[in-house]
């Protein structure tokens, strides 16, 4: 594995790019009996900032990662994405500072792309579908708010429609989840959610 000298990912055989966006790319990563993905967020940005709003920056990143794996660990499972067996850790990726860690290889599509298949085919889901996707987000905002955990960025991108009659929709990233009353981890960087999914009062 050449982009990190990490220990943690010694075993491991990194696989194509899962996804990336802002400060985060996702990779598929085997060891031989199980496959993950690896979940990368970098501490800088590409350009040039002042030393002091770089650290600001990286604590933010930081903080908001490790939150993220708290989450999970506490949450995981059912119809929310679980850890993988790559602990939390700070590395280097690309000659770049970055923190790191695995959660499980959702097989499946991403709601998006299964919305937009039905768009180009003009033909709508079924019903049943629909109602599954409503009844597992409701039952993970309902999960998170017990512990007064609010998600922040529920969108069709962070969906996994598996197919698994089990579990058949997953939603992950929780990387900017919010505990009420807690200490707000987003001041450096955009903002919580996505602009065109958050509601207008924020």
């Amino acid at each position: 594995m050449q982009q990190s000298k990490s220990p943690h990912l010694a075993q491991w055989t990194l696989g194509p790019i899962l996804g990336s966006g802002g400060f985060k790319k996702v990779f598929s990563i085997d060891n031989g009996q199980v496959k993950e993905a690896l979940k990368i967020t970098y501490l800088n940005g590409p350009g040039q900032l002042d030393p002091l709003e770089a650290d600001e920056l990286a604590n933010e990143l930081r903080a908001r990662t490790e939150r993220e794996v708290t989450l999970l660990s506490q949450f995981g499972g059912d119809c929310i994405v679980r850890l993988g067996g790559i602990p939390f850790h700070e590395t280097t990726w690309e000659d770049r500072p970055a923190v790191a860690y695995s959660e499980e290889h959702l097989e499946g599509m991403t709601l998006d792309k299964v919305m937009d298949q039905s768009r180009r085919r003009k033909s709508p889901p079924a019903w049943s579908e629909v109602r599954a996707v409503y009844l597992a987000g409701l039952g993970v905002i309902e999960r998170l708010w017990e512990a007064r955990i609010v998600h922040r960025d529920i969108k069709p991108q962070n969906v996994m429609v598996t197919g698994d009659g089990a579990r058949p929709v997953v939603f992950f990233d929780l990387g900017i989840a919010f505990h009420v009353g807690g200490e707000s981890l987003t001041a450096a960087t955009l903002g919580p959610g996505t602009l065109y999914y958050r509601a207008p009062e924020t």
